[in-house]
This record gives structure tokens, C-alpha cells and sequence, in this order.
């Protein structure tokens, strides 16, 4: 799976706290299929203003036929507050943030079912 991320610090000053980011894929049911550390993002390189782009590979078994969400999960840094969702760290944007699930909605996709063959005559 190839991932292509853009991030952006709209604010004046840098992002000082080192935090593990994670790409996750969930089904509808909130079943999570995915979970994976991107380790190329470091939102301490993020300069105010200027965007930063980075792509990366990241392997993935196949999805069966369903919806499926990409998340990315910003944890707290602190281990004792990783698993608390109010602690994460939620980006901008119309539609990304779930104040309650904690994570950072980035996009959608479905896996139809394969289409049958037909059997051949005898």
C-alpha cells in the first residue's frame, strides 16, 4: 500500500512533542484491520507554514468486501495516556477529527465483491 500524506503546521510556533503516528483501517463495524507505526513522520520537522510531504510504502494483507476507513492515530507520548483518546492529538480539517474515537479520519474505501465466472459448457 502506498501512502501520501501532506502536513501542514498552520500555527506560529513548532510542534515541540514527539509523537508515534499510525495509519489504521477499520471497517464500518469498527473492526480494526491495520494498524502501523509511520515512522517518517515527526511533526517536530514541521516548519509554520510550509508543508511537508512525505510518501512510504507499508505492506498489507488483502481486505474482504466491505467499507473501510483510514485513520491516522496520533497517541499521547505519555504510555499512560496512549490508549485515553482524549489525549490524542487530533489534526484540522472539515471531517478529520473525532473528538470521540481520537482519531483523524483520512479517507474511505470499499473492496467489492469479486465478480463470479461463469462456468465454461462440458
Amino acid at each position: 500500500m502506498q501512502i501520501e500524506l501532506t502536513f501542514t503546521n498552520r500555527g506560529t510556533d513548532r510542534i515541540s512533542d514527539a509523537r508515534d503516528v499510525y495509519v489504521e483501517i477499520d471497517d464500518d463495524a469498527g473492526h480494526n484491520y491495520l494498524r502501523r507505526l509511520l515512522p517518517a513522520v515527526d511533526f517536530r520537522k514541521l516548519v509554520p507554514g510550509q508543508p511537508l510531504k512525505l510518501s512510504m510504502r507499508i505492506l498489507s494483507g488483502a481486505f474482504r468486501p466491505s467499507h473501510y476507513t483510514i485513520y491516522l492515530w496520533i497517541p499521547s507520548a505519555d504510555p499512560s495516556l496512549k490508549f485515553k483518546p482524549e489525549h490524542n492529538f487530533l489534526l484540522s480539517g472539515a471531517g478529520v477529527a473525532d473528538f470521540l474515537t481520537g482519531l483523524n479520519k483520512i479517507a474511505e474505501f470499499a473492496v467489492a465483491p469479486a465478480a463470479r465466472k461463469g462456468r465454461s459448457p462440458r
